[in-house]
């Protein structure tokens, strides 16, 4: 099999390939791939497709014919640009890997309705499954992962209790009312906003917190920094003895990137509860997760104060990962998916 990728860069790495697999990378974002934000990013997350990198797309499947292309959340990557690969490769599957979640079809999913064989999203609920068959043949489950040289626990001494990196969209939706008369009907889709909000002006009362992120921290009472991406995240985890997550849209199953990012870094990972946690993971012994915000202070405040216990868990946490979910892993996960897809 023949694999054509905007993201892993890692599988071109022949050592991760399995038995009878090829893999390569094409960076969409030409020579110097940057976000949106105008932020450059170095693992093939969120580029902004550029003319460039769709030349080099089209060039190595004219000249290579892949069996499968599988790009991901790029914007400006455009309908057309897979249309010419489907003309280049008419044998070729073509599938998208959605790592986002939303309540309803996202923009960047429409743009592809009708070129996609399969869409592989980052949760195992069957109702968020269901919102896609119409429209694409397969709906299948598949995990992020992680390169284990990447994320690592590099030798820094802590000096924060907690670190959160991301978004609070609470707060941006209350902007967006205040200076635009708008209702900010999307921030339905982030259930889960609020309680992000609520938890982490909690956390900073009590803890010294590190916050790294965007949006919606006006006013935070802790001074939030500009956000960190592959492969400096690690730094800015790596600063604070507890790495902190919520969930805006839950979802069944979900894990996101920043699951196995953060457990991989070698600190306690402590997330909010979502179903299918218990899955994956063991609480208390590879993570540790919480229902409610006194919950979630009074399990920082323990793990805080038990040192032997914290550490205990960071290097259990890692060492599933390892075991179970890098890049190696996911790439002989991906080749028997796509062995059924084809």
């Amino acid at each position: 099999m023949r694999a054509l990728v905007l993201h892993p860069r890692h599988w071109a790495d022949k050592r991760l390939w399995p038995k009878g697999v090829e893999v390569r990378h094409v960076a969409i974002g030409g020579e110097t791939p940057r976000r949106s934000s105008g932020a450059p990013t170095l693992d093939g997350v969120g580029d902004v497709a550029t003319e460039d990198g769709k030349r080099a797309l089209l060039n190595i499947a004219r000249e290579w014919v892949p069996d499968v292309f599988m790009f991901g959340i790029h914007i400006r990557f455009d309908r057309d640009t897979v249309k010419a690969f489907k003309r280049l490769c008419p044998k070729a599957k073509v599938v998208m890997w959605y790592t986002d979640q939303r309540p309803s079809i996202s923009k960047f999913i429409k743009e592809h309705l009708g070129l996609l064989d399969a869409l592989l999203v980052t949760n195992r609920d069957a109702a968020d499954h269901k919102m896609y068959v119409r429209d694409i043949p397969q709906v299948i489950t598949f995990y992020d992962g992680v390169d284990p040289d990447e994320y690592w626990p590099k030798p820094v001494r802590p000096t924060y209790d907690c670190f959160f990196g991301g978004n609070n969209f609470w707060v941006v939706s209350k902007e967006m009312k205040a200076a635009r008369n708008n209702s900010a009907p999307w921030i339905d889709k982030f259930v889960g906003a609020k309680f992000r909000d609520e938890f982490l002006r909690a956390v900073a009362k009590q803890f010294r917190l590190k916050v790294r992120g965007e949006w919606g921290w006006t006013g935070f009472p802790v001074e939030v920094d500009r956000p960190a991406f592959d492969p400096h995240y690690v730094d800015a985890m790596r600063e604070a003895r507890i790495v902190l997550n919520t969930v805006n849209v839950p979802r069944y199953g979900l894990l996101t990137r920043r699951f196995f990012r953060s457990i991989a870094s070698g600190r306690l990972f402590m997330t909010e509860y979502t179903p299918g946690l218990e899955d994956a993971f063991k609480n208390h012994r590879h993570m540790v997760w919480f229902h409610e915000v006194e919950e979630g202070l009074d399990l920082i405040r323990y793990y805080l104060d038990h040192d032997d216990e914290r550490e205990r868990i960071a290097v259990e946490g890692r060492r599933l990962i390892l075991a179970k979910h890098t890049w190696k892993h996911r790439l002989a996960e991906f080749a028997r998916i796509m062995g059924n897809v084809i």
